[in-house]
Parts: C-alpha cells; structure tokens; sequence
C-alpha cells in the first residue's frame, strides 16, 4: 500500500496512491497485479485517473527470466491523459560472469526501454553498460524542449586490494535539447572492521538553453565508524559550478556537510546527535546565496528497572537563510535561526494506556525574505497526549497542542486524533487528522499543519 501527497498554499495538488499484491503460483510462476489512482491539479494538468496493471513472470531456468506486463486506464476524467502500456523483459545469465536485462514498452506516455550488460566477477569485480529511456521521465529544475531520448551509462567496480574498492561511472544524457556528459570517480578504504573512508570526483559538462550552460566538478570525502557502542558516519563535498546566461554569470560554489552519531552510554542511555550544512555563494538570480545550518543533540533515558518510562531531552539550533521552498513557484519561504530545547516523557499506566508530553522553547529570529528586517520569534510549546491499546495490533491516539508567541502574545491550540496499526514488532503505520495549525515542531514556522495524515513509525 502506497500514498503520497503535496499540496501548496495556492491550491494546487498532487496525491497518488495504490495498492498492489503478488502471488507465487509455481516455483516458476509468479502473479502480479496493481491498482493506482492519480488526481492532480498543477497547473498544467487537471483532473483524476485509475490505472490496473498485471504482470506475469516466468522463470524456466535459474539463467533466464522472463516477464510482460499490461496496465490500462479504466477511469479518467479532467484533462489528464490516459496511461494505457504494455511491455516485455526478461534477464538472461551469459558465459564468464555476464548477464543482459532488457525491457521494451509502449504506451499513451511514451516509449521505455533498457538494455543493460553486466558482469560480475566475483566480489572483486564489477563491470556494466547500457541504455536507458524512461517514458514521461523529470528531471528537477529542467523543464523538457524537445523528445527526451534517454541516457547512456557505463560504469563498474573493483576491488584493489582487500580493503579497497574503486568505482567509475560514465553517464550521457539527452533529455531534449538538455545534455549532460558526467564522470564520476571514487574509492572505498575500509581501514579496519570498524572504519572506512570514501571518496569521490564527479565532472559533468551542463547544456541548458533554459538557464544556460555550465560545467560542474564535485568533490566528497566521507567516512563511517561503527562498533558495539559508537556509530558515527559523515561526509563532506565541494561542488562549483561555471557558466553564463545572456551574457550574465551562473556560477555559484556549495560547501554540504553531513554527520550522524549513536553513542550507547549503557543500556539504558543513548546520545543521539547530527549535523546537515550547506553553504552555497551564486552570482546572478539563477543561484541565489544562502546558508542552512541544522544541528541535532539529544539525550535518551529508558531506565532498565523501570521499562514503562521514556524520556528524551534534545537541543536543535536551525539557521536558514535560504528560505523554504513551500509552493510550486520560485518563491522562497520565510528564513530563520533559532535554538529549540525540548523534554518528552512517556509512561505506561498499564498494558493498554500510555500517557505523555512535552514541553518545548524556542528562541529564535525570522525574516520574511532575504530583504526583510529580522523579528524576535519566541514561542512556548506544550503537548499532553494519551495512548489506548484497544485490540490486538491496534491503538488510538489523541493529542492536545498549545502554542504560545511571545512576541505577538497569544496562544493558538490545535489537536489530532489517529489510529494505528502494528505492522511488526517494530513498525506501525497510523491514519489521523490535525485539528487547528498547531506543529510539534517548533522549526515550523508555517503554521498550516491542519489536514489528514499517514503517518508511518520504525523504531530499532
């Protein structure tokens, strides 16, 4: 089962979801079928559609598998196109390591195909090349001029040694009149059991009618750690970007940070902590300048002697000067910096209920673009809410919100009432609806939280 959904401030949407199952009929036969229903409204496109598909697979041999799929439109309305498709593909395992992949369909989006050779040596050695054709394929911030007439990629792996690995990937691509020449190169050194570096370079040569040509490099290093108590990951990369539109410069430069930490004191206390940067200086309006900076600390109590007891204190400082992207337009969101401090608790009163809070502050300053005057935007959060095991794998929620803003003085509430349901021992997926425009996020600065949810829960 699947659903998304985006909705921006002027109205328009986008939800998808479905449903699909899968049924072994033989060791050799497989049985697949799927529903889906689109209704979208985005400026370009207006309307619903319900798309069926089913698929067979057959495998005679463990060398070879084969498939074909139909899927068909059986309800449309609006000005949406119909989805209608049909394709065939199959794997087929070659002499020496290699194996071909093939797939061909054709349909009211388009035509798709891949061909793909691989061949793997071992786990020493990697080695693939092929041709790609999304139909209908996007690619983020390049609108489509033309006929998108796929990519071509090659690439492969090797082990130099027993603790290093090299990588290598060409790729084309000629998405319209867009066409992008990209390199990408770099190693994996695993150190010891516990510690590995990596390391990359990525060159690509840009042609954008629309916002003009450029050349990339990107550079990356990272490095990951992990044994019985500690597990820290992070990675650090260098892009620059060189071109001109119109005569006026493109260019830009971005510095990205990334880490995470899991430090188990004992078995009962965990520290959490993370760190996501970016830093980015464009020249011209096509790359604007800003920085983003989001820093994570917590500290997590689950006494052993006491297991209906959890509690979470976290500190989070937030500067962006971006400016979120909310809508389908280019205009950019409100910036902020702010420091959060919180406190969570949760207690078990018995086997079926659950009470908990938290209480939460924020200090922190706003601004309504890069141009505006920043403003004190202090804000208190309070959040009581209990749990009800009311039958086997099934639980409610009800959830009560306070917000109060220290520099407007006033106090909004807002609450939501879910239900969930236990998938496993450690995941839960749960279906609700948000009364008032209360977050229990106090980053959320957009005060629009009111609506339906899904709301999916893993804990390890």
């Amino acid at each position: 089962l699947y659903f998304n959904d985006f909705t921006s401030e002027n109205g328009e949407h986008d939800r998808e979801g479905g449903v699909e199952l899968g049924y072994v009929v033989t060791d050799a036969l497989t049985f697949d079928l799927g529903l889906e229903h689109l209704d979208r409204d985005d400026g370009r496109e207006d309307g619903s559609r319900t798309d069926a598909a089913l698929r067979l697979t057959w495998a005679p041999s463990e060398d070879a598998t084969l498939y074909g799929y139909v899927q068909a439109t059986i309800d449309r309305d609006g000005t949406l196109d119909a989805n209608d498709r049909a394709g065939i593909g199959g794997t087929y395992a070659l002499a020496n390591g290699w194996t071909i992949e093939g797939e061909l369909s054709d349909g009211d989006r388009g035509t798709g195909a891949r061909l793909l050779f691989r061949q793997d040596r071992g786990e020493s050695e990697t080695t693939y090349f092929g041709y790609e054709l999304e139909p209908d394929r996007e690619l983020d911030g390049i609108d489509l001029s033309g006929t998108d007439q796929g990519r071509f990629v090659m690439g492969g792996t090797r082990a130099l040694g027993p603790n290093l690995t090299a990588f290598g990937e060409n790729t084309y691509d000629l998405y319209g009149d867009y066409r992008a020449l990209t390199s990408a190169y770099g190693a994996t050194y695993e150190v010891s059991d516990y510690l590995t570096y990596s390391g990359a370079i990525e060159i690509a040569q840009v042609e954008d009618d629309v916002n003009g040509d450029f050349e990339r490099t990107a550079l990356s290093f990272g490095l990951s750690y992990q044994d019985a108590d500690l597990s820290a990951t992070g990675r650090v990369e260098y892009r620059r970007d060189d071109g001109t539109l119109s005569g006026s410069d493109r260019d830009s430069e971005t510095l990205l940070l990334v880490a995470d930490l899991a430090y188990e004191i004992g078995d009962d206390r965990r520290i959490l902590a993370s760190v996501d940067a970016s830093t980015t200086q464009g020249q011209g309006a096509i790359v604007e300048s800003g920085d983003l900076v989001d820093i994570r600390l917590g500290y997590a109590l689950r006494p052993v002697d006491n297991e209906r007891l959890n509690l979470l204190f976290r500190y989070r400082y937030l500067e962006d000067t971006y400016g979120q992207q909310l809508a389908s337009d280019d205009d950019p969101g409100a910036l902020q910096r702010s420091h959060v401090l919180s406190a969570e608790a949760s207690y078990d009163l018995t086997t079926d209920w659950t009470m908990g809070g938290k209480l939460g502050l924020r200090l922190s300053e706003t601004a309504a673009d890069a141009s505006s005057a920043w403003v004190d935007n202090d804000a208190w959060l309070g959040v009581v809410n209990a749990r009800w095991h009311f039958v086997h794998n099934w639980d409610a929620l009800v959830e009560v919100r306070g917000l109060t803003l220290d520099n407007g003085d006033t106090t909004e509430l807002g609450a939501l009432a879910a239900v969930y349901r236990q998938l496993g021992p450690n995941v839960s997926l749960g279906l609700g609806y948000t009364f008032g425009a209360v977050s229990s996020d106090l980053t959320d600065i957009d005060y629009d939280e009111q609506g339906a949810f899904l709301n999916l829960v893993a804990q390890f």
